[in-house]
């Protein structure tokens, strides 16, 4: 079951019954948490007056499922999986998502609704998405169409150090190796 199934699967059951106006707070949730589209979601994103009126349904929504305690077995299995991760590209841990069938296969994935959607239910991580330069991403900025790194905060100045030194090595002696800058830059950057 993927996590977009177990939420949907959830909320049918216990409170949201198709139709009406439940819909389009369905809907509304679905967008806000990245199942819809490829932006970096916030609630400011919906369109003319509605722009007020998405963010109470939103609420509700999260607030249905912090109350209830849920134990969402899918939900739990992706923070397992994010809270093992110390600096990856977005491309991979996708494909990772994707292979344990967290997410369709073939829908496209929005790593950055379903990590607002777990921090929003209560788990925790430090991840944060950075360009290739570790530059940091905004939310205007964000597109799931692009590739990013997701670095821990932990991990962060450690990799921006190692990548300086290697930058340092590379510019002294042109083309260098890796395995030359792993042995130079040593273990503590790997």
């Amino acid at each position: 079951m993927t996590i977009k199934d177990e939420l949907l699967n959830y909320l049918s059951t216990h409170e949201f019954q198709q139709g009406g106006d439940e819909s389009k707070s369905l809907n509304s949730f679905l967008d806000y948490f990245g199942f819809t589209n490829n932006k970096w979601p916030v609630s400011t994103d919906k369109i003319g007056n509605r722009r007020q009126n998405e963010s109470p349904k939103i609420i509700k929504i999260i607030n249905k499922l912090t109350m209830d305690k849920l134990d969402l077995l899918e939900i739990s299995k992706f923070n397992d999986l994010i809270n093992r991760v110390k600096i990856v590209r977005t491309s991979l841990l996708i494909k990772n998502i994707k292979e344990t069938g967290l997410v369709d296969g073939s829908a496209s994935c929005n790593i950055a609704g379903l990590l607002q959607l777990k921090r929003r239910l209560g788990y925790s991580d430090n991840l944060n998405f950075y360009d290739y330069n570790l530059q940091n991403i905004s939310h205007k900025d964000f597109s799931a169409l692009n590739d990013y790194v997701l670095v821990a905060d932990s991990v962060l100045e450690k990799i921006r150090d190692g990548k300086k030194k290697a930058s340092q090595l590379s510019s002294d002696l042109y083309f260098v190796r890796f395995s030359y800058l792993n042995d130079q830059l040593g273990d503590s950057y790997e």
